[in-house]
């Protein structure tokens, strides 16, 4: 049970260290950059 808890605890740290990461690199990042990464995430419509 305590190697469990032990698990548990090390994955909740890493999801929890990796959303604040990529909230952070988000926020610092210039507008520019921002908006340049969104339009190439988003795909390309076809009419």
């Amino acid at each position: 049970m305590e190697a469990t808890h032990i698990g548990l605890t090390i994955l909740i740290a890493i999801v929890v260290f990796g959303t604040a990461i990529n909230y952070f690199d988000h926020r610092m990042k210039p507008r520019e950059v921002r908006e340049q990464a969104r339009r190439k995430a988003q795909p390309k419509r076809t009419q």
